[in-house]
C-alpha cells in the first residue's frame, strides 16, 4: 500500500477587519470569529484615510457618520490554502502507475453447452487471475448467473493482483437447477494443465487490457498551534478556492502592514489585483467537506477531501486551492467567539499543512506457505542504508527470521530460511524525537505485499521533513497454533500445508496475536 504526502506551496490568512493586510509569510494561519469595539477605539486615534478599513469604495459611497461602516466590531478570518499542480500531477502520475491492470473480455453463451464447459483466456499475461462481478456469494470466488436453456452475454473482468506468470486461465461450467454457474478455477498458475470439456460458444472472447485506478483517498491536514474560547463541539468547512490568488510575503505584526498578495478584499497586491467576487475568498459550493469535533476529539485538522482532489484530477475544476471556514451560521452570528490558530507553510516547526494521499497498491502472493508462527522473530530491512533522499521513492523489503531458531542439523545458516509475515500485516511511520505518527497503521491502505522474495511495501519520503529520524513500525497478527484449526497440527510443515488450502477471507478468520515490531534497523534518516 502507498502514502504521499504533499507539502501545501502556498497560505495565507485572510483578515475581515483588515481587509487589505496580507500574511502570506506568516508562521500562523487563523480561522476564527470574534466580535469587539477594538474598531470603534481606533477611530478616537487616528485619521479616517489611515485607518485599516478605508478603502477608496467605502471613501466614495460610504456614510462616514457611521463608524460601523469604517470600524466593523464583528471580525472573521478564514484561510486559504494552495497545493502546487505539478505535485498533484506528480501524485496521478504515481496513482496511474498503481494502477490495478485488467482484461475485460465479452462471450456470448450459446443454448448447447455441457457440463464442464469452461471460457478460457489465452495470451502472455502478467499475473494469476482472479474474476469479479455484480453477482457474488459468500464463497471465495465470485459465481456468475446464466439462465438455463437460453443465449446470454456474459462480461468477465479479470484482474491481475499476482505476480505468477500465466499463459491461460480458465473458468468452469457447471449444470446446477436452472441456473448456469460460472465460476473461477482453483488452476491457473502456468505449468498446470486443464482438462475440461469445451462448451459451444458462438462468439469467442473479444477484449483488450486496460488499467483501472487503484482506490485511493485524501486528507487535508493541519496541525493546531493554539486555541481560545473553543465550544465542546464545533466543527469546520472546507471548499476548493474558484479564483486564483497570490500569496505576497506579509506577517500579521508587519509594520506598516503589507498589501503585496491576498487579503480579504483582493486575490492579489491591492489595488492591483482582481477582488474576490465575495469578500474573503470565493469558493465553489459543489466540492466541499466538513469536519465535526467533540470534546474529546484531537483538534488538529484531518478531514477528506477527495472529492476536490479528484475534480482537479479530473479537471472539472482548476486548482486554486482549498478554504477553511467556520461554517455561516457562526460567522455571521454577533455572539461568536472563537479562535483557531494551526502552523502554516512558513512554520518552523515540523508541522507544515499537507495533502495526504493513500491508495491500494498491495499484492499478496509469497512463494510458499512459510508465514510466522512464534511472536519470538527479528524484523529488520533488507535495504536500509540509515540515510533517504527526499522527494524519492523506495521499495522497503523486510527480513523476518526467528530470533531463536530451534538446534537443526542442516548444511546452511537456519538463519537464510524466509518466513513472511501473513497477509494482515501493516506498516506505519512515526517521528523518533517527538514519537508522532507520520503514517498510522492503515487497514485499507497501509498493508504489506509479498512475493517470491519477501514482505514489501512502497515508501514516497517527498512530504518527509528534510533532517528527521522516523522509525518504522510492523504491526503483524500471527496465527494461533494452540488453539483453534491449526492446534491439531504437531509439526511446523503440516501447519504450513493447511495453510496452503485458506482463501484469504478464511485465513483472516483464524485465531491470532496482534503484535507491534520495530528496531534500530527499522530506523532511518531523511536528507536532502
Amino acid at each position: 500500500m502507498a502514502v504521499y504526502n504533499i507539502f501545501a506551496s502556498a497560505d495565507a490568512t485572510l483578515y475581515s477587519r483588515y481587509p487589505l493586510k496580507n500574511t502570506g509569510r506568516d508562521p500562523i494561519l487563523e480561522v476564527g470569529v470574534s466580535n469587539d469595539q477594538d474598531g470603534v477605539r481606533f477611530l478616537q486615534q487616528v485619521g479616517l484615510t489611515d485607518n485599516p478599513y478605508y478603502t477608496y469604495d467605502l471613501a466614495a459611497n460610504g456614510n462616514a457618520a457611521i463608524s460601523a461602516e469604517y470600524f466593523p466590531t464583528h471580525s472573521i478570518k478564514r484561510a486559504v490554502l494552495q497545493f502546487s499542480p505539478s505535485d498533484i500531477n506528480t501524485l496521478y502520475t504515481f496513482l496511474s502507475q498503481s494502477s490495478v491492470p485488467a482484461i475485460s473480455a465479452t462471450a456470448t453463451i450459446s443454448s448447447s453447452y455441457q457440463d464442464g464447459a469452461y471460457f478460457q483466456l489465452t495470451g502472455s499475461v502478467s499475473g494469476t487471475f482472479f474474476l469479479t462481478s455484480s453477482n457474488t456469494q459468500t464463497d471465495s470466488a465470485p459465481i456468475y448467473y446464466i439462465t438455463t436453456g437460453s443465449s446470454a452475454n456474459l462480461t468477465m473482468v479479470a484482474v491481475a493482483n499476482k505476480i505468477n506468470s500465466l499463459t491461460s486461465f480458465a473458468i468452469t461450467a457447471s449444470v446446477s437447477a436452472s441456473n448456469l454457474f460460472l465460476s473461477a478455477s482453483t488452476g491457473g498458475v502456468a505449468g498446470n494443465s486443464f482438462s475440461y470439456t469445451s462448451a459451444s460458444i458462438t462468439q469467442p472472447f473479444a477484449g483488450g487490457v486496460n488499467s483501472t485506478i487503484a482506490s485511493w483517498d485524501s486528507y487535508l491536514r493541519l496541525y493546531l498551534a493554539s486555541a481560545q474560547n473553543l465550544n465542546t463541539t464545533y466543527s469546520l468547512d472546507f471548499y476548493a478556492v474558484s479564483q486564483s490568488w497570490v500569496m505576497g510575503t506579509g506577517q500579521y505584526a508587519q509594520t506598516p502592514e503589507s498589501r503585496n498578495g491576498v487579503s480579504w478584499t483582493y486575490t492579489g497586491p491591492a489595488q492591483n489585483s482582481p477582488l474576490w467576487v465575495t469578500g474573503g475568498g470565493t469558493w465553489n459550493n459543489n466540492y466541499t467537506s466538513s469536519q465535526y469535533f467533540d470534546y474529546m476529539s484531537d483538534k488538529d485538522i484531518n478531514v477528506d477531501v477527495s472529492n476536490i482532489v479528484n475534480a482537479w484530477f479530473s479537471s472539472s475544476i482548476p486548482n486554486y486551492g482549498i478554504i477553511v471556514k467556520h461554517p455561516d451560521v457562526i460567522e455571521n452570528s454577533t455572539s461568536s467567539f472563537v479562535d483557531l490558530k494551526y502552523f502554516s507553510v512558513d512554520t518552523h516547526t515540523i508541522y507544515p499543512p499537507t495533502i495526504q494521499f493513500k491508495w491500494a497498491d498491495a499484492y499478496y502472493y509469497p512463494q510458499g506457505t512459510n508465514y510466522v508462527l512464534s511472536d519470538q522473530i527479528t524484523i529488520t530491512l533488507q535495504n536500509n542504508p540509515g540515510v533517504f533522499r527526499q522527494n524519492e521513492v523506495y521499495k522497503m523489503r523486510t527480513s523476518v527470521r526467528l530470533t531463536y531458531p530451534p538446534r537443526q542439523f542442516i548444511t546452511s545458516s537456519v538463519y537464510l530460511k524466509s518466513l513472511y509475515l501473513s497477509e494482515q500485516s501493516y506498516w506505519a511511520l512515526q517521528d523518533v524525537k517527538t514519537n508522532e505518527m507520520v503514517v498510522d497503521f492503515d487497514t485499507n491502505y497501509t498493508k504489506l505485499s509479498a512475493d517470491s522474495v519477501s514482505n514489501y511495501f512502497t515508501l514516497y519520503t517527498s512530504g518527509l521533513e528534510i533532517n528527521r529520524y522516523y522509525r518504522l513500525l510492523i504491526k503483524t497478527y500471527i496465527y494461533s497454533t494452540t488453539y483453534g484449526p491449526l492446534s491439531v497440527y504437531d509439526n511446523e510443515q503440516s501447519i504450513y500445508n493447511a495453510l496452503s488450502l485458506y482463501g484469504t477471507e478464511d485465513l483472516a478468520l483464524l485465531p491470532a496475536e496482534e503484535v507491534i515490531y520495530t528496531g534500530e534497523n527499522l530506523v532511518f534518516k531523511i536528507v536532502g
